[in-house]
């Protein structure tokens, strides 16, 4: 099959492997590009670690003076998980799933008056600062790095949407299904729309209903769950 991989660059080309392993034809088209930010690390001591991007593990790995081998790390999901465990973070666990999946396996990991620090987007979905401080955990949020969301395809896959050379476009995110629905109104001369492969409902609630009608939904927001849908 021929899949349209809209993730940042930095985590598409993990993706394309596994795609290309499965069989597949994969085009890269970055919808939303990727700024890190000149933010230090905050000061004092940590007892843990929320990632929810492994787009964070970057500037983590560049600031992290301290131990890594024993602190606790608490990921979304397995991706991101593996990025900092190759970063030295080897007590990383994974919590297969979105935000809040993570926000509850932190608070069963970690005792109330734990402080932890969470290196994140400029702007994100959930305020994990508040939904930990119900129970008694701090966290730290630490905005590193901003995303920046395109206003059009680039050549190549315009011409290829035209031409109807993409059967499967991945969406990981609403913000990207979103850009992914703007630049599709710009196409001059578009082709009945490619299937839209979600990671989860809130993904698909963004589209317009004539792309959301070819759709597939993952039934849990893992990136193994949405490849196993093409």
């Amino acid at each position: 099959m021929r899949v349209l991989v809209t993730r940042p660059r930095e985590q598409a080309m993990a993706t394309k492997g596994r795609l290309e392993k499965m069989g597949h034809d994969v085009t890269l088209e970055a919808l939303i590009t990727i700024e890190y930010l000149d933010a230090p690390l905050p000061d004092g001591l940590f007892d843990g670690i929320m990632l929810t991007s492994s787009l964070a593990v970057k500037k983590l790995d560049e600031h992290w003076s301290a131990d890594r081998g024993q602190i606790t790390l608490v990921a979304t999901g397995e991706s991101t998980r593996n990025a900092a465990v190759e970063a030295g973070f080897q007590n990383a666990l994974s919590a297969d799933g979105n935000a809040l999946d993570a926000a509850r396996l932190a608070k069963e990991r970690f005792k109330e008056g734990s402080r932890l620090i969470y290196p994140c987007a400029e702007k994100t979905a959930h305020d994990m600062s508040a939904v930990l401080l119900e129970d008694n955990i701090v966290c730290d949020v630490w905005p590193i790095y901003k995303t920046r969301e395109t206003d059009h395809f680039s050549d190549g896959v315009a011409l290829a949407f035209s031409n109807a050379q993409i059967d499967a476009v991945l969406l990981y995110s609403p913000s990207t299904a979103m850009t992914f629905a703007r630049c599709w109104d710009a196409l001059k001369e578009p082709a009945d729309p490619p299937r839209m492969i979600c990671l989860s409902e809130k993904v698909a609630a963004v589209l317009p209903d004539s792309l959301s009608k070819n759709s597939s939904i993952a039934d849990h927001p893992s990136e193994t769950t949405l490849l196993g849908l093409i």
